[in-house]
Order: C-alpha cells, then structure tokens, then sequence
C-alpha cells in the first residue's frame, strides 16, 4: 500500500478548523470571566471561602485575560483597568496581598501574580508598588542566611506570612507557589536587579524537589 505524499492531505483545513474552535472556545470563557467581574473591579468566588477576598483571584484572571491574543481582549480596557486599580487598593503597607480578610488568601500566589500584572500594565506609579511586591517576596523565601540552613524548605516559598517564621516550621512549602514567587521575581528583574543567590537557592530547592524518575513532589 503507498501512502500519498503529506503535502496531499487536507491538513490545513483541519487545522484551522481546530484554530477556529478554540478561539471560538477562548471568547466564550472571556465572556464569562468578565460577567463575574464585581463593580469594584474584583473578581470573588462564591463558593470558596478562602478566595471570597478576591485577592488571589482578581490578578489570577487578570493575569489570564492578558496571556491572551490581544484581538480576544481589545473591548476589555475598562474590565482590566478597574482590575488593575482594585489591585492596587488592596495592596498591604507591606507590598503584600492576600491579608485584608479574615482567612488569608495564598499571599504568595496573589502577590507574585499582582507583581506580574502591575509590570505588565504600568499603571500610575506602578514601580512603588511593583517594588514593594517584589521585596515582600524577596524576604518570604526560606534562606539559609534566615536560619533555614540544611532545612528542606530552603530555597521555596510558603503560603507567605505577615511575620517572618522562624526555623524550622516552614509550614506549607511546595514547587507552585516556589514557581509563582520566581516567575514574578524574574519579571521584576530588569526593573529592581537581578538575584542571583535567591535563584541559586532556588534552584536547589528544585533539585531537591525532583524523584529519580525525572518527576516532581508537589
């Protein structure tokens, strides 16, 4: 049996049939997204208690909305301002989000993600605030010149906490929120300076976070 040559079958067809479906899929979800939108500019969810401050969640899907193609999001300028600016206003003296309610709202995940959005947009006076997120991150990793030497946390990030935490509690520590905190670092690093003893440290909690199958604990 001979197969035809590749160039023979209606590839392209197909695969723009599945472009057209996922756009298509794209815009839909948008539109949803921007529905739940609160006045304010937050986004809020209403079935989980912890993420009811939207300070987790409004840069998320802020963060969402501009990984998008430009063409699926050039009506929302307004939606994205006012998420922006809601974030902004939440922002602690610290730099931090993710401590204006009651039950903290993953402060490591809300601040990396509002760091990457303000840099993205550059609001009014965007680096006070982005410089702030950035050093409250900073000082949020597990470094051995902090006490954590030889500890299995040194190098990642925890959930975040207003107070320093001492050795050898860590708390939770894991690789998403590790990743969360370096993505955004590594945005702010042609603003703020690079870190290069944070990142050597990190990549070392990472190594350590490998199994030998080549995965990855959580």
């Amino acid at each position: 049996m001979v197969l035809p040559p590749a160039t023979a079958l209606p590839i392209e067809p197909l695969l723009q049939a599945l472009r057209d479906r996922a756009v298509d899929g794209a815009q839909k979800g948008l539109r949803w997204l921007v529905r739940q939108q609160k006045s304010d500019g937050s986004f809020r969810s209403r079935v989980y208690p912890v993420l009811a401050s939207g300070q987790s969640l409004t840069p998320l899907i802020l963060w969402t909305i501009l990984e998008l193609p430009a063409s699926l999001r050039t009506e929302l300028s307004e939606e994205v301002a006012a998420a922006q600016q809601w974030i902004l206003d939440s922002q602690e003296p610290s730099g931090a989000l993710g401590f204006g309610s009651r039950i903290a709202d993953y402060p490591s995940y809300a601040t990396a993600l509002a760091l990457r959005c303000t840099l993205r947009l550059k609001p009014a006076r965007w680096r006070i605030a982005a410089r702030k997120m950035a050093l409250w991150l900073d000082e949020q990793q597990f470094m051995a010149s902090r006490g954590w030497v030889e500890h299995p946390a040194e190098g990642g990030w925890g959930m975040g906490s207003e107070a320093p935490l001492e050795p050898p509690r860590s708390g939770h520590v894991d690789l998403s929120m590790t990743r969360a905190a370096l993505e955004a670092l590594s945005d702010s690093g042609a603003q703020f300076g690079p870190r290069s003893e944070s990142m050597s440290a990190a990549n070392r909690f990472v190594l350590r976070s490998m199994v030998k199958s080549g995965g990855f604990f959580s």
